[in-house]
């Protein structure tokens, strides 16, 4: 394995591969940050979401008003997950409650169209904070747990693992191809439907504060209160995560990538000589024929662009690390080094409490699942 990589210790790496809670904290999905305008990552100025009916093809729109219908509960219903929830107001960061950085924000936003305006109050309050991402640039997190009462439960989302991916059968001289793309932005590339949109309202603000002499061809005055609202799907609802893999998983089938082709999770493994899998924002194509590979992975990468989606750090390899793991070219499959290395340094930063567990063979998935998350 030889030396651990620089940017890794014992507890650094607990952290890193912590699924569950029961540690006395809860999950980050990254290190809070503070807020600063010019490192959040998001579209640029101009960037225009992609309508949800568009995405889900000719039956689209009757698809979205489905799902406003189904999942949208009743008021009564709401008001009883409100008052169990326990959150009286949502999160923001501290910088975002003072007026010019608020402003500036809400520009900054509206210039990418995330979020719109009206002049209707809203129906719930969201806030925004932000988090650490490997790159240096922060991601913007809505903290939308209020909004979360007024819908259903999201429907499970199967997402494939080192599980599924270890599962792959490949004969013996076969040459793995393994072909990648992701989205860019996957949270922000989808439209919020208009019917929900006053349920992610923010902070009311005065037109004349961020810029707005017109909304829906009415002049506004500028000391006129308006709403600034979500207009996208972003992280923080409960159901974007769902949304956002069940489109991908809708483009690739409508790109000639079957069902059947998908790797997935406890399920009987796929013909091996071209298979597929999304995970959430990642394309992943693989197989022993090379051909046959690049041509479902150019396939799909057309239809991901033709629906207006924005296709990044495309790649395409004899094996190569996926989704945290190694598959070589000659069909070997292995957790990365940097994966091997954060889980050694995660059981060195347990102590010495778990570890005769493992030796001996002892150690429940559960326990497993809660240390170093699906594999």
């Amino acid at each position: 394995m030889g030396k651990p990589p620089v940017d890794l210790a014992g507890p650094g790496a607990l952290r890193m591969l912590r699924a569950a809670n029961g540690y006395g904290e809860a999950q980050p999905i990254g290190a809070l940050a503070p807020f600063r305008i010019d490192a959040i990552s998001m579209p640029e100025a101009g960037w225009v979401p992609v309508d949800l009916a568009s995405l889900w093809g000719s039956n689209g729109q009757t698809q979205v008003n489905d799902f406003v219908t189904q999942q949208l509960l009743p008021p009564e219903k709401a008001r009883i997950k409100l008052e169990a929830c326990g959150v009286r107001a949502p999160f923001s960061d501290p910088l975002l409650r003072q007026g010019r950085v608020y402003h500036q924000f809400l520009r900054k936003l509206h210039d990418s169209h995330l979020i719109d305006y009206s002049t209707a109050p809203g129906k719930e309050r969201i806030a925004f904070f932000c988090v650490t991402k490997k790159s240096g640039k922060l991601r913007l997190i809505v903290d939308a747990r209020r909004s979360n009462c007024h819908f259903a439960e999201p429907d499970h989302t199967s997402l494939t693992t080192g599980e599924g991916l270890g599962a792959l059968e490949f004969q013996r001289g076969d040459c793995v191809t393994l072909a990648q793309a992701d989205l860019k932005d996957a949270f922000y590339h989808l439209s919020m439907p208009g019917e929900l949109r006053d349920y992610f309202a923010l902070t009311p603000v005065r037109a004349g504060d961020v810029g707005m002499k017109f909304l829906n061809g009415q002049k506004l005055k500028a000391n006129q209160r308006i709403t600034p609202r979500l207009a996208v799907v972003a992280m923080g609802w409960t159901w974007a995560l769902h949304l956002r893999q069940s489109i991908h998983e809708s483009l690739a089938e409508k790109a000639g990538l079957t069902k059947n082709s998908r790797i997935r999770d406890r399920q009987p493994p796929p013909d091996t000589q071209c298979c597929h899998t999304q995970y959430v924002d990642n394309l992943i194509v693989v197989g022993s024929q090379q051909a046959a590979v690049e041509a479902a992975y150019r396939r799909a990468t057309d239809q991901l662009k033709a629906a207006g989606l924005q296709v990044h750090d495309e790649e395409c390899e004899r094996g190569g690390k996926v989704l945290g793991w190694e598959l070589t070219s000659d069909a070997l499959f292995q957790p990365s080094r940097s994966r091997a290395w954060k889980v050694r340094l995660a059981l060195a930063g347990c102590g010495a409490w778990p570890l005769h567990w493992f030796r001996d063979g002892k150690a429940r998935g559960a326990l497993q699942l809660s240390l170093f998350g699906p594999t």
